[in-house]
């Protein structure tokens, strides 16, 4: 958002150069971007961007952990949904920013043509800017985003508590039973029943010790090479 005014002084000379293939697509690019509904998905976009900053910087860490990126996916979804409960207020506030940036650039915000008939695109019968894009890209952008969340993070949460029951050094509560839906879910490629699956997994604490000692011993030996 910091060089959204230096974009477009930046197109709007480009747009007066003399060469007409260059500054016909700068100011074709520059009334695109002058549209109120462009401003508008471009303030949207930052806030909620913001808010899931830090989970996409955790995942494109080379070392992620995956139940805290599931657990920080969790928290941004949460903040989403309070916003979207909230959605009166909230965008109330993201329109007035919007509004004062359209006033600076001498941009004024209005309705789109609206029909009695309309399919391929969004028709909200309302007189009222703030009303019309609340309803047609506010609230519809907060609940693809939740979905999408939900659906690429949150819904394989249950997957990789399970996995973690694999782990020497956790003790789930519940680890026959993690194994055994791992079991279930793979078992095509296992070919083995979810019992031979249970059987052959150390999941008692002498293994899981006798894991542990064989570990720090290769770790030794290799400091000592």
């Amino acid at each position: 958002m910091e060089l959204f005014d230096a974009v477009i002084d930046g197109l709007s000379i480009i747009s007066s150069w003399p060469d007409r293939e260059s500054s016909s697509g700068a100011y074709q690019l520059l009334c695109a971007i002058k549209q109120p509904e462009f401003i508008l998905a471009t303030h949207l976009l930052a806030k909620v961007f913001s808010i899931s900053l830090p989970l996409s910087k955790l995942l494109q860490m080379q070392n992620i952990d995956l139940i805290e990126a599931m657990s920080l996916a969790d928290n941004v979804s949460d903040v989403l949904k309070n916003i979207r409960n909230n959605a009166d207020e909230d965008f109330k506030k993201l329109f007035l920013k919007v509004k004062e940036k359209c006033m600076s650039l001498d941009i004024e915000i209005t309705l789109p043509r609206l029909t009695n008939i309309q399919k391929n695109r969004f028709n909200v019968k309302t007189p009222c800017p703030n009303e019309y894009y609340k309803i047609s890209l506010f609230i519809p952008f907060l609940d693809n985003f939740i979905s999408q969340l939900h659906d690429r993070f949150i819904a394989q949460k249950s997957l990789i508590t399970n996995f973690c029951c694999l782990l020497p050094n956790n003790n789930l509560p519940n680890r026959e039973e993690n194994i055994k839906s791992l079991a279930e879910k793979y078992s095509e490629d296992l070919q083995c029943s979810s019992d031979s699956v249970i059987g052959e997994v150390p999941i008692d604490m002498d293994t899981k010790i006798c894991w542990n000692r064989k570990t720090k011993k290769c770790i030794r030996t290799s400091y000592s090479m």
